[in-house]
């Protein structure tokens, strides 16, 4: 095994566990699968967790890896997580096992909190078993001994098993010593509770002359005293991590500070506090007549702020109000939630999205699924109203969110494909005689043709077809337009004129045009101007150019060139001059699309990655720039002479513009 110059703590004898996960991982003859087994409160998650840590370190095992809590999780929410972390933009698993599979790249995926998912057996076998059929993919994944999903696993194939509960993987002289810096004078003894560290946290609380014989667990409860314990189930009932300022929000859950003091083993080290699934909650809630019902009543009452407009819930605290809809959903109340468009917004996305995943059906559902890969982990509620206000746009049953919260940016139009319809390829914003259209092919080659202000059919563009295959169209001044296959890197790709007058001798990987002459960009960083008397070029990548726009200024007819690498990062060059000593933008990402243009309030550069972020940047306001994510992988951008950037994906095109 390598060795490391550093390792991070791992507490309650735990070495020999640590010790072993990084010898699997050192070990390429071992099964790709590594389980992370035992009973509730065994430590799995911090196993996995900490190996996080070692992996992200200077001196780690230098394989790339995605690291993901399931908790709360569904099938979807997994994958968009995951996607994003990897870099891409899936909206389903079947996409992200094709992105990985073509990549062919070694990865490391760790996933812990399984037990606490939506839907844990569907994450297994719809998420976890096909990325490991992929050859260079290996997993650790913690599951819980005899449930549900460690069974669903076991059926994927061989897997190294690591059983938290066997005395192997724990040093029991440095458990009893840490045991004993736990404080306390308890009863229980640390052979008592070898090897369960969160069973130990809970032993060191019980005080001297507490009830032994009964067991750890009723000890520790039969000392709870009787106010507070509606407090305790309070925190129990929410199924998630709370503030101690949440907390108190709970209905009976009114003596917070108090409970606190008997639950130091269930704080969390960002200030949260949870009672997971397990032999304590089972404890607290023995006996508990729950009625869901009420307590989503309860709940409304103390969250919503009715204002006259439809607004009840803008505003209040998004776990809140997922706690408010898990109740919800159990008590069989919660449609009207999810009928809410402000609702869904204003509630925490992971639970909506397990939530909505679970009643599909509505165009509201439908919406929320397929830019869900852009709502997920976006914590800003306006930004969230502003992503699904896009998605409702131009759909069949078109739903308009109102009194918005307002964000950096918002959609002018949408024009969405239904799930049935050849994908989009390609899009290009039209110049000369289509001159304020908006030109779009399919992967069959079919052209449409869309006003750029309202986004409603515009006419018949020509001929009927572009040649199937295409990935870019290029649109000149005079309106000629031209289809560019891209071919792979390092080959030539290949540009047919489709209409309009005049011929474009366009040759490589992306292109673009600029005053009526043509711009190239190869497969080695470089970004040729054809214009004037001369080819001029410029290095400007490691690694192929992924994408190309330009324009012309208006002020000195100067051509600015804008382009984009596999190499993640944004560049500019005026031909006239050398290019800027700095790039434009850089991510850890390969660009996929880029433009140019200005618009009333100046210059544009618009920049998306294959993860599908977007980012606006208006070059004439100190660098403001403005991140949008619509839900899907994006393929081309245009900037208008209005100032709007048009955005084209596989599923549809939009609008947006900056707000104020």
């Amino acid at each position: 095994m390598r060795e490391y110059s550093w390792l991070p703590p791992l507490p309650a004898g735990r070495q020999p566990a640590g010790m072993a996960l990084l010898g699997w991982l050192d070990d390429d003859r071992a099964p790709r699968l590594c389980r992370v087994s035992g009973v509730p409160g065994s430590g799995k998650s911090l196993l996995v967790t900490w190996l996080d840590t070692v992996c992200r370190s200077a001196d780690g095992p230098g394989r790339p890896a995605a690291a993901l809590s399931m908790a709360g999780l569904g099938v979807e929410a997994a994958t968009w997580l995951l996607s994003r972390q990897l870099g891409y933009c899936a909206q389903s698993t079947d996409q992200l096992v094709a992105e990985l599979g073509t990549a062919a790249l070694p990865c490391l995926l760790l996933a812990w909190d399984l037990g606490q998912a939506a839907d844990p057996t569907g994450i297994v076998e719809q998420l976890l078993i096909p990325l490991l059929a992929l050859s260079g993919m290996r997993i650790v994944v913690e599951t819980a001994t005899g449930s549900a999903e460690e069974g669903a696993l076991a059926a994927g194939g061989p897997a190294a098993v690591m059983d938290l509960d066997a005395p192997q993987w724990t040093d029991p002289v440095r458990f009893a010593r840490w045991y004993g810096r736990l404080g306390g004078r308890s009863p229980f003894t640390a052979a008592q509770v070898y090897p369960n560290p969160s069973l130990a946290k809970l032993a060191a609380t019980v005080p001297p002359g507490a009830p032994s014989e009964r067991g750890t667990v009723a000890a520790w409860w039969s000392t709870v005293s009787e106010p507070v314990r509606p407090t305790v189930q309070a925190l129990a009932l929410a199924d998630q991590p709370l503030t101690t300022r949440q907390w108190a929000l709970l209905p009976d859950a009114g003596r917070v500070p108090e409970a606190t003091q008997w639950l130091a083993f269930c704080a969390l080290p960002d200030g949260r506090w949870s009672l997971p699934a397990g032999p304590v909650r089972d404890a607290v809630l023995d006996g508990v007549a729950v009625d869901h019902r009420v307590i989503a009543q309860r709940l409304t009452e103390r969250l919503a702020q009715p204002t006259g407009d439809g607004r009840m819930f803008v505003g209040a605290d998004q776990d809140l109000l997922a706690v408010l809809l898990g109740h919800a959903v159990r008590g069989g109340v919660a449609q009207p939630l999810l009928d809410d468009p402000l609702f869904l917004v204003s509630a925490a996305p992971r639970a909506v999205t397990a939530a909505l995943a679970a009643r599909p059906g509505t165009p509201l559902a439908a919406a929320w699924m397929r830019a869900g890969y852009a709502l997920i982990d976006e914590q800003q509620v306006a930004v969230r109203a502003a992503v699904l206000d896009t998605r409702l746009r131009g759909t069949a049953e078109a739903i308009r969110l109102p009194n918005l919260p307002q964000a950096a940016w918002r959609g002018n139009w949408g024009h969405w494909r239904e799930r049935s319809a050849r994908p989009l390829v390609a899009m290009a914003s039209g110049q000369g005689a289509l001159a304020g259209r908006v030109l779009l092919a399919d992967v069959d080659g079919a052209l449409v043709l869309l006003d750029q202000v309202t986004g409603e059919p515009a006419g018949a563009p020509g001929p009927a077809a572009v040649p199937a295959g295409i990935r870019s169209l290029v649109c000149l001044a005079d309106g000629t337009v031209a289809a560019l296959d891209g071919g792979q890197v390092g080959d030539q790709g290949v540009v047919r004129v489709v209409f309009g007058s005049g011929a474009a001798a366009l040759d490589g990987l992306k292109a673009t045009a600029v005053a009526g002459l043509p711009a190239i960009g190869d497969g080695c960083g470089a970004v040729h101007w054809l214009g004037g008397l001369s080819t001029q070029l410029q290095t400007l990548h490691n690694g192929a150019v992924t994408a190309l726009g330009g324009y012309q200024l208006p002020t000195g007819g100067e051509v600015l060139l804008v382009s984009g690498g596999v190499d993640g990062t944004v560049r500019a060059w005026k031909p006239s001059r050398a290019p800027m000593p700095s790039p434009v933008d850089s991510r850890s990402c390969p660009v996929v699309a880029v433009d140019v243009g200005g618009g009333p309030q100046g210059l544009i550069v618009a920049s998306a990655w294959r993860d599908g972020l977007v980012r606006v940047r208006r070059l004439g306001e100190a660098g403001r720039t403005v991140d949008v994510r619509l839900g899907s992988a994006v393929h081309s951008l245009a900037v208008t002479g209005s100032g709007s950037v048009l955005v084209g994906m596989a599923d549809g095109v939009v609008s947006v513009r900056l707000t104020p």
